[in-house]
């Protein structure tokens, strides 16, 4: 999970710094193409992240509530310290496990905003171009 979101984000980087760093001169029509497909190629995985790790939050929430359920049988039934203990350990695991998925959450959500922005800023770019085009045009003509 970690290592999708990375190679999102990695992906992301090199298409803010691919753009900032191409030229200022007007880019070919396929080239802007290519840039807006590719972000929203971008959102749209980064979408899918998101419902990845909620779907892995709400796996992991129902593992916290099987712990607790687990823990809460063993001290009814009496059981002996080390299934006790055991039990104890399992919560605790759960709790870290649940913890993690909210972050992940929290995390894919960054990237699907940072990627929507991106799609945002590559359509203002284009509409910029074309009225820089066409001021120049205009320009030139008379």
């Amino acid at each position: 999970m970690k290592s999708i979101i990375l190679l999102t984000l990695s992906t992301l980087f090199s298409a803010v710094a691919f753009a900032q760093t191409s030229s200022p001169s007007v880019p070919a029509k396929a080239e802007e193409k290519v840039n807006i497909v590719a972000a929203k190629t971008e959102v749209a995985s980064a979408k899918t992240e998101v419902v990845t790790s909620k779907s892995n939050l709400a796996a992991a929430e129902s593992e916290l509530a099987a712990a607790q359920a687990t823990l809460d049988a063993a001290i009814a039934q009496k059981a002996d310290k080390v299934t006790i203990a055991a039990a104890k350990a399992n919560l605790a695991t759960a709790k870290e496990d649940v913890k993690a998925a909210r972050k992940n959450v929290r995390v894919a959500k960054e990237v699907r905003l940072t990627a929507k922005e991106e799609v945002k800023d590559i359509k203002k770019e284009i509409r910029q171009t074309k009225h820089d085009v066409a001021k120049h045009h205009a320009t030139h003509v008379r």
